[in-house]
C-alpha cells in the first residue's frame, strides 16, 4: 500500500481529553489491559523484503519525534523522551516472539511511508517537518488500515515503557508508575531474572 495516495486532513481532531483522564477513565483502563497482553496484529504481508537490521540514525530521529508527538511533554504527565520509550522499544524489538511477528520491519516501513507522504505532501523527509506538518501527516497515516497498525504498534510499546519495571529501559526511576500512582509488585526483578533469561 502507498500511504502517499492518502488524502491531506486540514486539521487533527481534538478531544479536548488530558492524557491524564484518559488513561484513568474506565474505558481507557480496559483498553491499556488489552494493550497490556495483546499486541496488535498486521498484516505480514505490508512488508516487503526481510527482516531488517538495527534503526539508522535517521529512522531513529523519526521514531523519537513520532514518539514524542504521541507522548508530548505537555505537562500532564511523562512524555516519551522522559520514559525513554525509544530506548525500551529498541530493547523489546530484540525479543524473539516480536522478531519473529516482524515488528522492526514493520516499524520501518511505516517511517519509510511517512517520509514517503512528507515528501509528496510537503517535499521534506518527516523529521524536517514543521510541528503542525508532522502532526497532519501522523493524523492522515492514522486514517489507512496499514497507518492504524503502525501507529497502534508504536502506541503498544509506549505502553509498555510507561508500565513495565525500569530494568526493561523504560519507565525511567518508575516515572510512569508515580504518575498513574501505581504501587509495582516486590520483589521486582534482579539483573539476572528479566523476562528475557526466562525464555
Amino acid at each position: 500500500m502507498n500511504l502517499c495516495e492518502i488524502q491531506i486532513n486540514k486539521k487533527p481532531p481534538e478531544s479536548g481529553l488530558t492524557r491524564r483522564d484518559f488513561l484513568r477513565s474506565t474505558t481507557s483502563i480496559a483498553l491499556l489491559a488489552t494493550l497490556g497482553t495483546t499486541k496488535p496484529i498486521f498484516s505480514k504481508n505490508i512488508i516487503l523484503g526481510t527482516n531488517f537490521d538495527s534503526f539508522t540514525l535517521v529512522e531513529e530521529t523519526t521514531l523519537k519525534a513520532v514518539q514524542m508527538i504521541l507522548f508530548p511533554d505537555d505537562g500532564d504527565g511523562p512524555s516519551a523522551e522522559d520514559l525513554r520509550a525509544y530506548q525500551y522499544l529498541d530493547w523489546a524489538l530484540e525479543d524473539p516472539q516480536n522478531i519473529s511477528d516482524g515488528d522492526r520491519s514493520f516499524i520501518k516501513k511505516g517511517i519509510a511511508w511517512l517520509d514517503e507522504l512528507a515528501n509528496k505532501n510537503f517535499q521534506k523527509d518527516f523529521i524536517y517537518s514543521s510541528t503542525i506538518h508532522k502532526n497532519t501527516l501522523l493524523d492522515q497515516i492514522s486514517h489507512s488500515k496499514s497507518g492504524e497498525n503502525w501507529i497502534s504498534l508504536l502506541l503498544y510499546y509506549l505502553i509498555e515503557a510507561l508500565t513495565l519495571d525500569p530494568i526493561y529501559g523504560g519507565n525511567k526511576n518508575g516515572i510512569g508508575w508515580r504518575w498513574l500512582k501505581h504501587q509495582p509488585g516486590f520483589p521486582q526483578p534482579g539483573i539476572n531474572k528479566t523476562y528475557l533469561n526466562f525464555i
